[in-house]
């Protein structure tokens, strides 16, 4: 199947989940800048991140039966982005060591939760280390 294909997939796959989170002004910023951000002095990173903004289809898998989460999917968007993994707003909270599929244009990837921050009313920064990446 062709990329262009795959895309169009992808799009008609977004509309079918409207953005559920206001996100907070003081990201909007930070979503516009592209290039390479910057590391604190002492911060020791083993790959660079960068700057992002892209839509991204969230699917939990693996529910919480202790919490009574269920699987779900959402859309998010791609904050940034390094080698190894990424940081993406969303309107849910997500746990450390619950797996998600993250669904992009041309690949999906299977990611681990890190971290999860409330950053605003209903807005979640979710970082996540990458597991696999297979190509649509």
């Amino acid at each position: 199947m062709s990329s262009d294909a795959n895309e169009l997939r992808f799009d008609e796959r977004l509309k079918q989940y409207p953005l559920s989170f206001v996100i907070p002004a003081f990201i909007f910023k930070e979503l516009e800048k592209r290039g390479i951000i910057p590391s604190p002095p002492n911060e020791l990173r083993a790959s660079s991140r960068f700057y992002c903004n892209g839509p991204v289809i969230v699917s939990c898998t693996e529910p919480l039966k202790v919490l009574e989460i269920k699987p779900s999917t959402t859309r998010g968007v791609v904050r940034n982005i390094s080698k190894s993994g990424m940081s993406i707003l969303v309107g849910q909270q997500f746990f450390p060591s619950q797996h998600l599929i993250l669904s992009f244009p041309i690949s999906n990837a299977t990611v681990k939760v890190v971290r999860c921050n409330q950053i605003g009313k209903g807005c979640f920064d979710i970082g996540v280390r990458v597991v696999q990446y297979e190509m649509c």
